[in-house]
């Protein structure tokens, strides 16, 4: 009797650019899996519903909206911006976490949710920086820094956590 594989995860994105596409060993990402080679994509794509959608440019961070709620176009950006919680050390994929606004939402003030003032956050992160006493800013989109006890400051960015030291 033969054996049926039934694959146990489908990946909701695959990120590859198309002008490589016709090369089988160009490298893609997988969200929840890494980089894969293109060819290795058809495997793990194989008895599911495709869709192409277009590159969104993640340079304009500047675009916003007058309200609380985050458009799902922004919340787009932001996650494939900061594919993890922006907590340090944090290994959280940020596909299904909340967006916390780094700038706490005012109401009646315009321009506040950009993505340049937003970040992907656990729940628990988000009760440390409420409750906690734990500081964050956002010197530029996508990078968090986290101002701790005794003067202590960690930095988030697309490379990972950074203690940041005082250079007195």
């Amino acid at each position: 009797m033969a054996q049926t594989l039934v694959p146990v995860f489908t990946p909701r994105y695959v990120h590859v650019c198309a002008d490589t596409l016709a090369d089988l060993d160009t490298l893609a990402r997988v969200e929840g899996i890494g980089p894969v080679l293109a060819s290795q994509v058809a495997r793990l794509t194989r008895g599911t519903r495709i869709r192409v959608t277009p590159v969104l440019h993640l340079d304009d961070d500047t675009i916003g909206v007058d309200q609380y709620e985050i458009p799902a176009w922004m919340r787009d950006r932001v996650v494939l911006r900061s594919p993890h919680d922006v907590f340090p050390w944090s290994s959280i994929e940020s596909r299904h976490l909340d967006l916390d606004h780094t700038i706490a939402y005012q109401p009646g003030q315009p321009g506040q949710t950009t993505p340049a003032n937003l970040g992907p956050l656990s729940r628990r992160a988000h009760r440390v920086k409420t409750h906690a006493g734990w500081q964050l800013t956002q010197p530029s989109p996508g990078v968090f820094d986290w101002h701790i006890g005794a003067g202590q400051t960690i930095r988030v960015d697309s490379t990972g956590s950074h203690p940041i030291h005082d250079r007195e």
